[in-house]
């Protein structure tokens, strides 16, 4: 019998906790970035004094938004990445 004829396995409990894990952590990073232009433009001026319409308020909100987005998608690739790598057979 063939690799590729073999019926695929279930998932075992590890690795539904992993993927319930990541969707958790998806859900997270979404929120995030949703709320983000809400809550930034009244919290710069507190933190930095930097006015709206200002190039360095502009020049911060745009690292804060851009940021947490970048670095989601670059760790949740080598996550996923590592992930696959180590789990070898088991997916």
């Amino acid at each position: 019998m063939n690799v590729a004829d073999s019926p695929p396995k279930p998932l075992t409990a590890v690795q539904w906790l992993i993927c319930i894990i990541a969707s958790i952590g998806f859900a997270f990073d979404i929120y995030e970035l949703l709320m983000a232009p809400l809550v930034f433009p009244p919290a710069l001026p507190e933190l930095t004094g930097f006015q709206r319409g200002t190039p360095q308020f502009a020049h911060y909100f745009g690292i804060l938004f851009y940021v947490p987005a970048l670095c989601g998608g670059v760790f949740g690739l080598l996550g996923a990445t590592l992930l696959t790598s180590s789990a070898g057979d088991a997916f």
